[in-house]
């Protein structure tokens, strides 16, 4: 069933208790609620947009940029569907490394394993609609074994999976699944105890009335983003907000750092050089984090040799051929994170203010990524690479870029001082409250979020039910 919140009296709504009540209708959102009604349970699906992208609703987002400037309203889409608006199909689970514990990283490791999360890959491939597993074009061809950089696995979703066209029909049609489109939350209302939520609170502006959607189970899945400021703009019972005993909502905000680190002329011609990522020796030996380089395509023409075109870019006759790239698994830092402003929204809500900042570690990964790129592409005589200025002057400006991926801001963990919620994604503290969503990672790892959310949105769905059960 769709219900336009616009559209109805909403005094109809608070009678009703539902089994769980989602906050959120993109991609975990809507995973869960699938997953959910496919075993009898009756879910409230809520979404704070419409159908369609709309400027009043999307203004919503927008918030203050602290640290490094971040695009905040336009890295997020407030309709249904959510992010998957904008995805751009190419994914891949998280590695196994991923998962375990650095000794130079703290917040690495994750208190479940990538097994756990494995068991849902066929659920997974036919949600995204993804194709088989392929290697992207190696540009060193398997020239060496233990390489320092390696050519992953990629799957790609085509065609490219939009939650809200996909599945705004099934949802629609579906008898356990009550979807509400433009139900903006408001507050979380907790029992006396504070160990329970025993209601959301929503209004379809500032100017409509608030009404309560209760539930036996609560589940947040907002995004990277919005689901921290949630848990702190509920502050009525909990003065520092929902599940934020030790301050830790909002705290370690990670992104997938972007970054050119270099350029180079090629021996041979390629259209597209494919992407390769570090090996676990490399990362272990320079005790870096994962990272992916992307190599550009070839943009000379020349018919002059491999040598002629390297002279001609070293007296600066040429430009140099191929720009090449970086995407470095950011650091879990508490001094990134999400807090309030002062500045409230057109619903009366305090807006957002990102403090996102990057640690010595991603620099270091950075650099250690153009170094290992340029030494190896001299060693098997693939290419020669001038590699960024931040490279070998550490007073040099490193030109920081993003991928729109917002991580562990609500982060899983074995322990609440230095998490959110535990392995169960269940916020520590309160007994039917959980979070979905990639601002449950423990660590951001180097893969597009996408996949990795899904599976931990099937893996919920499945502990939800034996909950009820």
């Amino acid at each position: 069933m769709l219900v336009d919140i616009n559209s109805i009296d909403t005094n109809e709504l608070i009678d009703k208790t539902y089994d769980i009540c989602i906050c959120g209708a993109g991609p975990a959102g809507i995973t869960l609620a699938r997953k959910l009604a496919n075993k009898g349970r009756h879910v409230a699906l809520m979404e704070g947009g419409g159908k369609k992208f709309e400027d009043s609703s999307q203004r919503l987002y927008e918030g203050s940029s602290m640290g490094t400037p971040y695009p905040i309203a336009a890295s997020r889409l407030r309709f249904l569907g959510g992010a998957s608006n904008h995805w751009g199909g190419e994914t891949r689970s998280l590695d196994a490394r991923d998962f375990q514990s650095l000794p130079y990283h703290e917040f690495n490791e994750w208190p479940i394993t990538k097994q756990e999360l494995d068991i849902y890959a066929q659920e997974v491939n036919h949600i995204l609609d993804l194709d088989k597993s392929e290697v992207k074009n190696d540009i060193f061809n398997e020239k060496a074994p233990n390489l320092p950089l390696i050519n992953p696995l990629y799957r790609y979703s085509k065609p490219i999976t939009r939650f809200g066209e996909k599945y705004v029909e099934e949802l629609t049609n579906s008898s356990n699944i009550y979807l509400h489109l433009n139900a903006n939350l408001v507050d979380i209302s907790l029992d006396s105890n504070h160990s329970k939520v025993i209601q959301f609170v929503f209004r379809s502006d500032r100017n409509s009335p608030v009404f309560p959607i209760k539930a036996k189970h609560f589940i947040l899945s907002c995004g990277g983003l919005e689901n921290p400021r949630a848990l702190l703009l509920a502050n009525k019972q909990m003065p520092n907000g929902v599940g934020n005993t030790y301050d830790m909502v909002g705290r370690h905000f990670c992104e997938h750092i972007a970054a050119t680190i270099g350029n180079a002329v090629m021996r041979s011609k390629h259209d597209s050089l494919g992407f390769n990522i570090c090996s676990d020796a490399l990362m272990q030996s320079k005790k870096c984090l994962s990272f992916l380089v992307e190599f550009g395509a070839i943009t000379t023409d020349s018919s002059a040799s491999f040598l002629e075109r390297m002279y001609n870019s070293i007296l600066g006759g040429a430009e140099l051929e191929s720009e090449i790239y970086v995407i470095v698994q950011q650091a879990c830092n508490p001094e990134s994170r999400v807090t309030l402003s002062n500045e409230r929204d057109h619903l009366g809500l305090k807006r957002l203010t990102l403090n996102w900042q990057q640690a010595s570690l991603d620099y270091h990964t950075m650099r250690t990524a153009a170094i290992e790129v340029a030494s190896t592409l001299a060693k098997h005589d693939i290419g020669r690479m001038k590699v960024a200025p931040f490279v070998l002057d550490k007073s040099a400006e490193i030109p920081i870029g993003f991928m729109n991926h917002h991580m562990c801001t609500t982060r899983m963990s074995k322990d609440e001082r230095t998490g959110v919620v535990d392995q169960d994604c269940k916020i520590f503290g309160l007994d039917n409250f959980f979070i979905a969503g990639s601002s449950v990672f423990a660590s951001a790892g180097v893969s597009n979020p996408t996949y990795t959310i899904i599976q931990l949105a099937l893996r919920l769905g499945d502990h939800m039910d034996e909950l009820l059960n």
